[in-house]
């Protein structure tokens, strides 16, 4: 019986795998689960105002380099987000 389970589990395994390369790779159901937003800067802003509380808070970065301005951005980023864990979040 434990064998059977074993065997079940690793096939089970290997489908999902199969399944999720399927569904992420070729077929691109979730290509456009993100979008670019108008104004990045606005919603920002607005988050800062309304978060009180603590925690990580994850705003998708630019793709570094299409604008000097996104280029900053990610300049900062690297600057705070070292291995260290002092400080997780870029300052605006």
């Amino acid at each position: 019986m434990r064998k059977k389970v074993i065997i079940g589990a690793m096939f089970g395994g290997v489908v999902l795998l199969l399944w999720q390369f399927a569904v992420h790779e070729l077929l691109g159901i979730y290509d456009d689960a993100f979008v670019k937003l108008k104004d990045p800067a606005a919603v920002e802003a607005v988050l800062k105002e309304n978060l009180t509380g603590s925690g990580m808070f994850v705003i998708p970065h630019p793709e570094p380099g299409a604008t000097d301005a996104e280029a900053k951005v990610m300049d900062k980023c690297g600057a705070c987000c070292g291995s260290d864990g002092a400080d997780a979040t870029p300052d605006a």
